[in-house]
């Protein structure tokens, strides 16, 4: 309708999410991330938790404004991101670390200059929202702010990979340690004892690089960026057969939040496990949560012993059954 212009909508909806594995598991990060969404432990007919607007300006400018996952947006990654057809543990999806400042969803907005190998990022967005409201209501001084830079080189000519390094400041009050409803500790726990500051800060890490690929599959891949119009916004165009190395570390003031360093490492791909399975899926990852330890002496003077890190290893397989439909094999293990 507009030069330059795109309007993106996220409708999704969910059924016997009361009944998950999630709570089978007692993990502290939830093993089944997807059924988290749009609403924790409840079932949703319809929802939209998203609904923004992307404008492309002269210089390489992008501007965004609307009701967005920013986690998912900003903590992106080719191998190690989309809970419907790679991994499920939470912590394989997104750093932890941003449900203290980044709800599920919120309105907000953020500007980007993406010149060549290199794409600057800032962003303002509500601390508090959910899926199934407007937002309009959650504007009551509780904000976060903060930035990303991501340098996206090719290594040898053919090798492609993204490393980002992102910044948060959140001006929401927290009388306690801030449990995002979409993790599992404050259930576990049954209390939430009080932290000693509000303004709070995080510096994040996340990279994600091939380290072998298909002959010609990435000039297919770009001839498909260059199509799409919107290399920078939304959710990863399928990527090059091939396979890779990502990883995501995060660290966050140990008086004010549940999780203050989180930490994950693993090998995924596309294709190539098997001979003409192009569109298939697969990796291994494993994550360490670390729980404050102010959090952790805390409860143990109200009795509930819990451990310093969360360990996960979590494999799987997503078969292509056609275009719209796929299939996953998966298998965790939670220490």
């Amino acid at each position: 309708l507009w030069s330059g212009g795109a309007v993106f909508l996220h409708a999704e909806s969910s059924w016997q999410a009361d009944d998950s594995v999630n709570p089978d598991v007692g993990s502290l990060l939830p093993a089944n991330f997807d059924v988290t969404m749009p609403t924790p432990n409840e079932s949703e007919k319809l929802a939209l938790p998203e609904l923004y607007l992307v404008q492309g300006f002269p210089a390489n400018l992008l501007a965004l404004a609307g009701k967005v996952d920013w986690a998912g947006l900003a903590d992106t990654n080719v191998f190690a991101n989309n809970e419907r057809t790679q991994f499920s543990y939470t912590g394989l999806v997104n750093n932890p670390i941003l449900g203290a400042f980044a709800p599920y969803t919120s309105l907000g907005a953020a500007v980007a200059w993406a010149p060549g190998d290199h794409n600057l990022t800032a962003f303002a967005l509500q601390s508090n929202g959910d899926a199934t409201s407007s937002g309009f209501d959650n504007f009551d001084g509780d904000y976060t702010f903060g930035g990303q830079y991501q340098f996206s080189p090719v290594i040898g000519g053919n090798l492609p990979g993204n490393y980002r390094f992102i910044f948060g400041y959140s001006t929401k009050d927290i009388p306690q340690f801030d449990i995002d409803p979409r993790q599992l500790i404050g259930q576990l726990i049954g209390v939430t004892p009080v932290a000693e500051k509000s303004d709070n800060y995080t510096v994040l890490v996340n990279f994600d690089q091939y380290i072998w690929i298909e002959s010609g599959s990435l000039a297919a891949y770009k001839k498909r960026l260059e199509a799409s119009g919107y290399p920078g916004i939304g959710r990863h165009h399928l990527p090059p057969d091939g396979i890779g190395i990502f990883g995501r570390a995060g660290w966050a003031p140990k008086d004010r939040n549940v999780i203050d360093q989180f930490y994950s490492f693993g090998i995924g791909g596309y294709g190539m496990l098997s001979p003409g399975r192009d569109n298939d899926q697969w990796g291994i990852g494993w994550t360490g949560t670390h729980i404050s330890s102010d959090l952790r002496d805390d409860t143990d003077l109200l009795g509930i012993d819990l451990n310093s890190f969360e360990h996960a290893v979590e494999a799987f397989y997503n078969f292509q059954v056609t275009p719209a439909a796929h299939l996953s094999l998966n298998a965790q293990v939670i220490d």
